[in-house]
């Protein structure tokens, strides 16, 4: 997929969109994205924090219900 962001040479983060919860349709692909943490919220066990971006805005903060199907990135530590 070609559509995505670019962070630094080595970070390729596609625009491949989210799951819905109730119907398990892919949402938004091709247009945004949005990446889950390594971990979840400190302050619930069922909530996590992402990363998303659409072609105007990037989102590092955000905190959601770890039942939503966001796309996981692996990287090397």
């Amino acid at each position: 997929m070609s559509i995505g962001v670019n962070w630094g040479t080595n970070a390729l983060y596609p625009a491949a969109g989210w799951r819905i919860v109730v119907s398990g349709n892919l949402n938004d692909v091709g247009t945004f994205g949005i990446y889950w943490s390594a971990s979840p919220d400190n302050n619930t066990s069922y909530n996590a924090s992402f990363l998303d971006f659409s072609s105007g805005d990037v989102n590092v903060d955000g905190i959601d219900y770890r039942a939503y199907g966001f796309s996981v990135r692996c990287t090397r530590e």
